[in-house]
């Protein structure tokens, strides 16, 4: 087993989504929600000898991925109307994966976790919100955009969910872990 930092370097993780995928424990069912290029799957499959299913809407990020790790199941497809059959002790959301989503989609991607997932299972989600810099803030003011949620929000996705859920605050990004009941 490699050491933590050898491994975060290797990986290339920053500090939020290595504490992130630090919680998955060994051998757990996965999916990875908006993988990209397939960093964490990588880690979850060599590292953590997790059984890895990894979605994205970019079929490039998908080949990516499956090149950089072969040995995961992977789906093209958006992370809202994939028909998932699989039950995962974990689902995780990292990169600002979440906030490619409108507010209410944030929301039905939220429950749509609560059918993925078997019961005591973990979502875990690693986004920032709009008050991370001052670049987030301009960028939603001059766009017009809702990339950068207001922390606030958070309250609203979880909402009728069959979640309890924690918000913690690290290096100005929201590491949220939620516990399906």
């Amino acid at each position: 087993m490699i050491k933590a930092n050898e491994t975060q370097e290797n990986y290339i993780f920053s500090d939020d989504n290595w504490i992130a995928l630090s919680m998955i424990k060994e051998n757990s069912k996965v999916l990875s929600c908006g993988c990209g290029n397939g960093r964490e799957v990588s880690f979850l499959v060599k590292e953590k000898h997790c059984k890895v299913t990894a979605i994205d809407i970019q079929p490039d990020y998908i080949i990516e991925s499956m090149n950089k790790e072969p040995n995961a199941n992977y789906v093209c497809g958006s992370i809202l109307d994939h028909d998932i059959i699989e039950k995962y002790d974990y689902i995780v959301c990292l990169w600002n994966t979440i906030n490619y989503l409108t507010k209410n989609e944030r929301k039905k991607f939220i429950k749509n976790c609560c059918n993925y997932l078997n019961d005591g299972g973990y979502l875990i989600v690693v986004s920032a919100d709009i008050f991370k810099s001052w670049r987030y803030i301009f960028h939603n003011l001059k766009y017009k955009t809702n990339y950068y949620y207001h922390i606030s929000e958070i309250d609203h996705w979880f909402e009728n969910t069959c979640f309890n859920y924690r918000v913690n605050r690290l290096n100005k990004t929201n590491l949220i872990i939620s516990k399906k009941k």
